[in-house]
């Protein structure tokens, strides 16, 4: 595997930890506390919409890796 990949896939899985973090902070924001929905901001929907984006960002550097893990998801598709 090129190092190159191997450093993008590091640095995917730290940043995918960070926006773990940060998703259990604003849900335990919106489930203890009343929120009016004028404490919606948007960037509450900025970090929901960063999921799917890493999702897809991690997708992309597996297969460019060509782990064997993305021939067993590709069987359910």
């Amino acid at each position: 595997m090129p190092k190159s990949i191997m450093l993008s896939l590091i640095l995917w899985s730290i940043l995918v930890m960070l926006y773990v973090i940060i998703t259990v902070l604003i849900m335990a924001r919106l489930s203890l506390y009343k929120i009016s929905p004028s404490e919606l901001v948007p960037s509450y929907w900025i970090n929901f919409g960063a999921g799917a984006i890493s999702t897809f960002a991690g997708f992309e550097l597996l297969s460019q890796a060509k782990i064997q893990l993305i021939s067993d998801i590709r069987l359910f598709f």
